[in-house]
C-alpha cells in the first residue's frame, strides 16, 4: 500500500494486553473482514496494511476494559464454528464463504453481546485500515490527512 510501512506481524505480547498468538489472530480476523480486492473501487485490504503495528499500538494504548472485551470477543469468534457449526475448527480455518456464514449467524443471535461481536471487529479493524491516506484517497474523502498514523509510518512503538 503506498505511503505506509509494509505489512508485518504484531510484535507485542502481554498477559494483560494480548498474547502474541491473540494479536496474530486479530490481524488475521481483520484480513478476513476487510479483504483485498473485494471491490474494484477498493483494491486494498487489511492484508496490504501494517495491521500488526496497528494491533500493537491499539492494545498498548486502549483502556484495559476495552482490551479485555476485545480479547473475549476474539475468542468467541475464533470458537464460533465449534459452537455454531458443530465442527472442530477455528474461524480462521474456514473458507471465506463459511466465515461469512458464521458471522451472519453470530449477527442473528438473540444475545446482544454475541450479536454485536462481528460489528465490533469490523469497527475496530476499520479504525486502523480506514485511517490510512491511501484508503482516504481511494474513497475520495476530503479533507484528508496525507500523513499516516504513527503506527503506519514504520517501526513505531
Amino acid at each position: 500500500m503506498p505511503g505506509v510501512a509494509p505489512p508485518r506481524a504484531p510484535r507485542g505480547s502481554s498477559a494483560l494486553r494480548g498474547f502474541g498468538f491473540e494479536r496474530r489472530w486479530l490481524v488475521r480476523v481483520f484480513e478476513a473482514l476487510i479483504p483485498s480486492g473485494a471491490d474494484a473501487r477498493m483494491p486494498f485490504g487489511a492484508a496490504d496494511a501494517p495491521m500488526g503495528a496497528f494491533v500493537d499500538d491499539l492494545l498498548a494504548r486502549a483502556p484495559l476494559t476495552f482490551v479485555v472485551g476485545l480479547r473475549a470477543t476474539l475468542w468467541l469468534i475464533m470458537l464460533a464454528p465449534l459452537l455454531l457449526l458443530g465442527r472442530p475448527r477455528t474461524f480462521l480455518s474456514l473458507d471465506a464463504e463459511e466465515r461469512d456464514a458464521v458471522l451472519a449467524r453470530l449477527a442473528e443471535s438473540s444475545i446482544y453481546l454475541v450479536r454485536e461481536a462481528p460489528l465490533l471487529f469490523k469497527t475496530v479493524g476499520c479504525l486502523g485500515f480506514c485511517g490510512l491516506p491511501a484508503v482516504h484517497a481511494k474513497l475520495g474523502l476530503h479533507p484528508r490527512d496525507d500523513e499516516p498514523p504513527s503506527w503506519a509510518q514504520g517501526d513505531a512503538p
